[in-house]
């Protein structure tokens, strides 16, 4: 059993280091009238290192801190306040990804992008779910998985990899839109002068002479067979394709990333995010302990 104490400790080590003491306030993001018992840095450390040690129920980890580390438990508020200031403070955890992924990789030049779906019931219940439809713009749809042939009901997580296989951006949308419709919204930001390797499914002309003329950015896909002209693609590329499908091998086993407990849309991208956070801090840990980075289940205290 890992030691739950210590490593949220590590994580509110990495917090303080990569927001820097001076940045914060008792601990916290920002100023409270009244300082709470638990800072935000604790609530953070304690959202990530709960998906770092695989601790899918919420309910299961606070009845471990409640009976094993007590004198700690009594600091930190109930369940719902503790969802209530986890959700306020996503884009914290958001940040401190980016903060994070932008050390580890600095001039990396070659990123690799896909996406995996996100089901979020059986699609037999799909039609009288009534979960994460708060927002009437952005509700969850059906979408199609090629490889299986078969429908789920859902998002879809699009990320761009380094060559490292870090996190370096993701995000979410429905189930049902074109990963090269999305494409461009995920490369457009912080991509520049480097080379992107994506699958069949970002083949686009006019999307790849956009990418280049607007940003430098060389979107690199295998041919269909149907294709004509040159063929850039070769056993490096298809190398370097195998690490994202190793990262969406890690998220599914080791962070559970196809599990839903959330009822609401928020809640359910708090975890999501919570859940990068979680990948991004365990490799930042290897590469401090000079440990391979993706060697993810070695990297906590026991």
């Amino acid at each position: 059993m890992h030691n739950l104490t210590t490593n949220i400790a590590r994580f509110r080590e990495i917090l303080i280091q990569a927001y820097g003491a001076d940045n914060l306030y008792n601990g916290n993001f920002r100023r409270y009238p009244n300082s709470p018992k638990a800072s935000d840095i604790e609530i953070v450390a304690i959202a990530i290192a709960a998906e770092a040690m695989e601790i899918e129920s919420e309910n299961n980890h606070f009845k471990v801190l409640r009976c094993n580390y007590s004198s700690y438990y009594k600091l930190l508020p109930d369940r719902s306040n503790f969802n209530r200031r986890r959700r306020k403070l996503q884009p914290f955890i958001d940040d401190l990804s980016q903060k994070i992924s932008e050390e580890m990789t600095l001039n990396e030049d070659t990123f690799i992008i896909n996406s995996m779906p996100l089901p979020i019931c059986r699609f037999a219940r799909h039609g009288r779910t009534k979960i994460m439809k708060e927002d009437l713009e952005f509700q969850p749809t059906s979408g199609y998985l090629p490889i299986d042939k078969t429908n789920y009901y859902g998002f879809k997580l699009h990320l761009v990899v380094s060559s490292k296989a870090v996190v370096s951006n993701f995000s979410i949308t429905q189930a049902n839109v074109h990963d090269i419709r999305n494409i461009e919204a995920m490369t457009k930001d912080f991509l520049s002068n480097a080379v992107l390797i994506g699958d069949k499914g970002y083949i686009g002309k006019n999307v790849q002479l956009n990418l280049f003329q607007e940003y430098s950015v060389k979107l690199i896909t295998p041919k269909r067979n149907n294709q004509i002209g040159p063929d850039q693609w070769n056993s490096k590329h298809r190398k370097m394709r195998k690490l994202i499908e190793t990262t969406f091998s890690q998220f599914c086993d080791q962070f559970s990333m196809k599990k839903n407990f959330a009822k609401s849309f928020c809640g359910y991208f708090s975890r999501i995010t919570s859940k990068i956070a979680a990948y991004t801090c365990l490799q930042f840990i290897n590469s401090q302990e000079n440990k391979p980075i993706n060697h993810l289940k070695n990297a906590l205290a026991f």
